[in-house]
């Protein structure tokens, strides 16, 4: 994101280097397989990332995109467009938590019309954010909009809400469809 998270793909390679020399020590994680990628916000950095071809895919083509400030801008479909014609495939972060969407459901059907894919966040099936992004992220999976889904997670604490959201609401077999397809990422 332009102007707050100024990542660079070498500073994000470089880190991941770091921590793949770190964790081969460990016996637990060398039958782990860990992919690196970014989540780009669109916004004109972003266009000129793309420009120079200089993207962290999550896999092959597909590219994992967010939107700033958590509205949807004017120009999104212009967005999407510029990334199909570069020959990726956007799969936008949590459409949930965008709330300029909660007022026009047909925006999700849309996206989706126009090649969009969906991961929705796994924080947002609990109360986490609040009861309209839990309900809108459960509409989103029960009406077969959603194809993958992320943890989102960011600080420790957010794992124990993640436990205790499974636990209590039961929501596996909801979401095994979603981790599923998850391994198309691999």
């Amino acid at each position: 994101m332009q102007d707050v998270w100024e990542n660079s793909t070498e500073n994000i390679l470089q880190k991941f280097k770091e921590f793949q020399s770190k964790t081969l020590e460990i016996p637990e994680f060398t039958d782990i397989q860990i992919r690196i990628a970014a989540e780009y916000t669109l916004d004109e950095n972003f266009l000129n990332l793309l420009q120079k071809n200089d993207i962290l895919t999550l896999k092959d083509n597909k590219i994992l995109i967010e939107l700033p400030s958590m509205e949807m801008p004017l120009n999104l479909f212009d967005f999407i467009e510029v990334i199909q014609d570069k020959g990726f495939v956007p799969i936008l972060a949590h459409p949930e938590r965008y709330l300029g969407f909660h007022q026009n459901e047909g925006i999700y059907c849309k996206l989706k019309s126009a090649g969009c894919l969906f991961q929705v966040s796994l924080l947002s099936l609990s109360e986490y954010y609040n009861r309209e992004v839990q309900n809108t992220a459960l509409w989103l999976i029960r009406n077969n909009l959603i194809d993958f889904i992320g943890t989102d997670v960011h600080r420790v604490y957010q794992i124990e809400v993640l436990e205790e959201m499974l636990q209590k609401f039961g929501l596996i077999e909801l979401i095994k469809p979603l981790i599923k397809n998850n391994r198309l990422l691999l």
